[in-house]
């Protein structure tokens, strides 16, 4: 198994942490590792842990917390690597070779797989690109072949409806009665004719030059007599109205939202260019971890301050407080316990 080879990496290291007499829990508080990813190192369960670039970051914070040389560790790593990959690829490699030697190639089964395995004979190649290239210029002649005939027959039947509406127009012209064509003709011919012009009026039109005498009305016979109109009343002056002063406005309302939410001073901004996992700790309480990739982006807020912990500090970019920071470091570095501002 793949698994065997890191198992002896796991057994070394937890033989030399055993001797010096450290536990996983104080490398777990010395170096920011989660504890499982520390039992699945010495349990040679390397498929849990992060990509290699954090399992190497992983191992050398443990061999430099227990004192051992990094570079040992790291070259033990590698050479247990590279045994896993090697016992994976033969165990990939043996089924293949026991499937083409084994009995099933000389059955009919056998022969058909070996038909649709793709083969390294010149002729077999060429004749799937030709059935593959006369397949497709065959359907493309189908398809010019349908729109040639399509086109011919639409032909043909505007040709037969033509000639039928002109039969039906021949036979309604002949079956009709000779006199109803000429008096169809003499109507048309009267209704087409200019109307004749009018004559115009020259006698003058004589007014009457004696006007009807009107009768007197009755008011105008009636004597009249002036009409004494007594004078208006005064009108009461109204008392002035006393202006409206306005109502005191109440005082505003404690928002008690306001209330409850805490002032906060310090603002933490990471973005992340490259693939990076991240340990914040802000105003001193619970630790968050992160695993970024390129183009993610984490605002924090906090009172006093953040404590960061960086996997790789080429890849991380900090701006504390709207300004931002220099690089932390070197890509792949890891950088612990900044303070931040």
């Amino acid at each position: 198994m793949p698994e065997q080879s890191f198992a002896t990496l796991g057994q070394y290291l937890r033989r030399e942490r055993e001797m010096r007499g450290v536990g996983l829990p104080e490398i777990t508080a010395g170096t920011k590792v989660k504890l499982a990813f520390l039992e699945d190192i010495e349990a040679g369960r390397h498929d849990r842990l992060p990509p290699t670039i954090y399992a190497r970051g992983f191992l050398r914070s443990y061999a430099r917390f227990i004192g051992l040389d990094e570079s040992e560790v790291l070259q033990r790593y590698k050479e247990a690597a590279a045994q896993a990959a090697a016992e994976e690829a033969a165990q990939t490699t043996e089924p293949r070779q026991r499937r083409e030697e084994g009995p099933e190639a000389t059955t009919g089964s056998g022969l058909i797989d070996q038909l649709l395995r793709p083969a390294d004979d010149s002729k077999m190649k060429d004749r799937r690109q030709d059935l593959i290239i006369g397949g497709i210029f065959g359907v493309r002649e189908g398809r010019n072949r349908v729109r040639r005939n399509s086109m011919v027959i639409g032909s043909i039947l505007g040709a037969a409806a033509a000639v039928l509406l002109g039969i039906y127009l021949l036979v309604q012209l002949l079956a009709t009665p000779k006199e109803t064509v000429v008096a169809y003709r003499e109507n048309l011919a009267r209704n087409l004719a200019p109307e004749p012009p009018k004559p115009a009026h020259t006698g003058e039109r004589r007014l009457s030059a004696e006007a009807p005498e009107l009768d007197t009305l009755p008011s105008q016979k009636m004597a009249t007599t002036p009409m004494v109109v007594p004078p208006p009343e005064p009108l009461p002056v109204p008392k002035p109205i006393p202006p409206l002063l306005p109502s005191p406005r109440p005082p505003p309302a404690p928002d008690p939202v306001a209330d409850l939410v805490p002032a906060v001073h310090h603002e933490l901004v990471l973005e992340a260019t490259e693939k990076s996992w991240l340990q914040v700790e802000v105003d001193d309480g619970a630790t968050k971890e992160f695993l970024l990739t390129a183009g993610d982006r984490i605002e924090l807020r906090a009172e006093r301050g953040f404590e960061l912990t960086v996997g790789n500090a080429g890849g991380v970019i900090v701006t504390v407080d709207g300004k931002q920071r220099p690089p932390l470091g070197d890509h792949g570095v890891v950088v612990r316990n900044l303070r931040l501002p």
